[in-house]
């Protein structure tokens, strides 16, 4: 019985699947409208991921996370945007 975090996209797509390897969160960003970077070699061997609290609908929001050889880039253009955003590796 799996015991991990999975999370699946609307398709029903396994998109995250901790049940086979350890997750470890690298960063957390308590967001206000700005550019953060969180660098750590991890991203270059393990698989990164992202997970916003509390939820919402990320096509309606001016934030981005993208990951790019060792650096994590989180962009928020909006004013008000009262999330925490946690950056990891699984």
């Amino acid at each position: 019985m799996p015991q991990g975090l999975q999370i699946f996209d609307e398709h029903g797509n396994n998109v995250l699947d901790t049940n086979s390897r350890t997750i470890k969160i690298l960063g957390k960003f308590d967001y206000n409208p700005s550019v953060q970077t969180i660098t750590s070699p991890l991203f270059l061997t393990e698989s990164s991921f992202f997970i916003v609290t509390p939820q919402f609908r990320y096509d309606d929001v001016d934030l981005k996370v993208t990951f790019q050889g060792s650096t994590c880039t989180v962009r928020n253009t909006k004013k008000f945007f009262p999330k925490t955003i946690y950056v990891g590796v699984y």
